[in-house]
């Protein structure tokens, strides 16, 4: 069982919003099942097929006078630019933005060899060189299928898909690809015009041609190229790979000899700090015993000052004492001693001299 929105997605993203060539059936019970189409509107539904008309997507009118027109004037152009479009599940997304292309060759109805049938017959069969790397991608050859009325059909896109062969789709049912002239009003003059006002516009500076790529192949050139360009970009990455390990080599060892010096440096400080506190406990006991010495002296200070105190005041009362006694005798000395008798001994001195004088 598949959903409406799985095969909507499918047809946008690998057949350009075209039918995918599958038959579908409904859900009804074995033996009544009916043959559904899928309509791509919206999210997309299924609806019963009508019994009316050929297949869907058929054309059984052969090649509009428009695809005709567009295919013959293509077939002419020598460059031009382009533009070309990937499928998406939200619709086609630009994929290569105005590649400059010469063509070297450009073949209408060109045969293109399958396994099994008679070969495709592609629109116009384009041999082309270019300086991007498309050229190389694509072996510098592609199909250009012509969208009027009827895309590509999906067993063809497979088929073409599965043969390695590049193709792109050009809608050319609107301006300025568009042939605006009836088929009832044509005439040789206005289709030969429209030829050569394709080519010009192609050609011109401005010019470009635009294209949703059905077939993406990449050649074994190009595959070649992408491989050793990976192979040389996986050797630099190996290169800057091994010089970013050698320097984290050498910034692992700096690291090392740094830790190593910071411990060293830490050791050393730890010592200098066991030393600091060291001297801090000897200038804490050397302050407190110069402050105890300080203590003593000014205790001794304090009794110095008073012995010296004291002795001055001895000595005042000493030499008050003297002066007192100094006085006293005195005092003693100059009292009526005249009055009193002369000792003996100086009387008995006084008459014995009196002889030696006669």
């Amino acid at each position: 069982m598949v959903s409406a929105e799985a095969v909507a997605r499918e047809r946008k993203l690998r057949y350009n919003g075209e039918p995918t060539g599958k038959t579908y059936y409904s859900l009804h019970r074995a033996g009544q099942r009916k043959e559904v189409v899928h309509v791509l509107k919206g999210a997309g539904y299924f609806a019963y097929k009508s019994t009316g008309g050929g297949a869907p997507g058929g054309d059984a009118q052969g090649e509009s006078l428009n695809h005709v027109l567009f295919k013959e004037a293509l077939a002419t152009v020598s460059h031009t630019r382009l533009e070309l479009y990937v499928p998406t599940p939200q619709g086609p997304v630009r994929w290569k933005k105005l590649v400059p292309v010469r063509i070297n060759a450009a073949r209408t109805e060109e045969p293109v060899r399958r396994q099994a049938g008679a070969p495709f017959l592609v629109d116009v069969y384009v041999e082309f060189e270019t300086a991007d790397s498309l050229g190389l991608k694509w072996d510098g050859r592609m199909c250009v299928e012509i969208k009027h009325s009827h895309a590509v059909d999906a067993q063809k896109q497979d088929e073409l898909r599965a043969l390695g062969m590049p193709v792109i789709e050009v809608d050319v049912s609107r301006p300025p690809y568009a042939y605006p002239i009836d088929d009832d009003a044509t005439t040789d003059e206005l289709e030969s015009q429209h030829r050569v006002r394709l080519k010009r516009m192609f050609e011109s500076d401005n010019g470009f041609l635009k294209a949703v790529v059905l077939s993406n192949p990449s050649s074994n050139a190009y595959l070649k190229k992408l491989v050793d360009s990976q192979r040389n970009e996986l050797a630099e990455q190996r290169r800057a790979l091994e010089r970013l390990q050698a320097q984290l080599a050498e910034r692992e060892t700096e690291l090392r000899q740094a830790a190593d010096a910071k411990a060293k440096s830490d050791e050393r400080s730890r010592g200098a700090n066991a030393a600091l506190s060291e001297m801090k406990e000897r200038l804490k006991e050397i302050s407190d015993a110069q402050m105890q010495t300080a203590a003593k002296n000014n205790a001794l200070e304090q009794e110095l000052a008073r012995a010296r105190r004291e002795r001055l005041a001895a000595r005042a009362i000493c030499t008050c004492l003297i002066l007192l006694l100094a006085g006293i005798g005195y005092w003693r000395l100059a009292s009526p001693s005249s009055a009193q008798p002369e000792p003996p001994s100086r009387a008995l001195g006084s008459v014995a001299q009196e002889p030696r004088g006669g």
